[in-house]
């Protein structure tokens, strides 16, 4: 149910190149599903190839030079609440939806310092997170179109939920202290812990972190781990736990992948994979704009998107 919108700040417009004024337009509509009010506020301004900037609330709209090539009315409003319990802002919808950019349009979310994370829709239904970075003046994020925006902490994205590929699940076998991830058919069910920025932790019901164990001397990727004696997930160097590897990343980033799923990013830069060997698949991270190199008889999935979905 829609709730009540935070009180209308004041808005403002910049442009750096021949711009017409721009327009604000205040509204009020109202909630047919309860009692109160949904206070809206919406700007807009003609931009063209010599770039400029649109500002409303909390959130900034950086054009630069060059992104349009003719000039272009460019809508900011406040769509409404995200419903999400965890949002840091209200829903913003930049228009015209459609508007492919010869370069990245930047949006600044101001936003106070802890866990944030940008997510996009196309159809103001399905929100995907987006590559977030905390900048001096807020949360940023490059995008290359216009459509719906919000700002929620990174929890709510994976709160017990179940990360599947191809209708399989992420699980760990259960050999051993230190568990490879798996690709299973049984219920895999995960909790997502802010730790610093956009970065995440993933955790599953036995308190063991999806984690990337780095190995020097493997060029194909690398092993995605749990460990279940390291309850807190820590980030530490040189483990002695494993022979060979000399470090473990637990802390993740979840990031759309631009076809309805997303990807899981280690702080390393590479992407959750899995690899098939036929009567297995594992997990693996790997270099996220390719298979990568894998063993020989094994091979590796072409896309690293994975779907959140409730666990059973």
């Amino acid at each position: 149910m829609i709730s009540v919108l935070l009180l209308l700040a004041a808005c403002s417009t910049s442009t750096d190149g021949p711009n017409t004024d721009p327009d604000t337009d205040l509204g009020t509509d109202t909630d047919t599903g309860s009692d109160s009010e949904v206070e809206t506020a919406s700007t807009s301004a003609t931009i063209d190839a010599n770039g400029g900037s649109l500002s409303l609330e909390m959130v900034t709209v950086d054009i630069p030079a060059g992104a349009l090539t003719d000039a272009t009315e460019i809508t900011l409003t406040v769509a409404g609440d995200s419903g999400d319990a965890d949002a840091l802002t209200p829903i913003f919808e930049l228009e015209p939806h459609g508007q492919v950019f010869a370069e990245p349009v930047t949006l600044t979310f101001d936003v106070a310092e802890g866990p944030a994370q940008v997510v996009r829709s196309d159809d103001d239904t399905t929100y995907l997170p987006l590559a977030t970075e905390r900048g001096d003046d807020g949360v940023e994020v490059n995008v290359d179109g216009f459509s719906w925006f919000y700002v929620t902490n990174p929890a709510s994205l994976c709160d017990g939920c179940q990360l599947t590929r191809g209708g399989q699940s992420l699980d760990g076998d259960e050999a051993g202290e230190v568990t490879r991830a798996v690709m299973t058919s049984d219920s895999a069910p995960f909790t997502a812990t802010p730790h610093s920025g956009d970065r995440i932790r993933l955790s599953d019901d036995d308190d063991r972190c999806l984690t990337e164990l780095v190995d020097p001397d493997r060029d194909y990727g690398q092993n995605a781990l749990y460990d279940a004696s390291l309850v807190q997930c820590v980030r530490i160097a040189e483990w002695d736990g494993q022979p060979g590897y000399s470090d473990f990343y637990p802390d993740m980033r979840l990031v759309s992948d631009g076809n309805g799923s997303v990807r899981i990013v280690s702080g390393t830069g590479r992407c959750l994979m899995w690899l098939d060997g036929g009567d297995e698949r594992f997990a693996a991270f790997m270099d996220c704009g390719s298979n990568g190199v894998v063993p020989e008889g094994w091979t590796s999935a072409p896309q690293p998107g994975w779907e959140l979905v409730p666990a059973p």
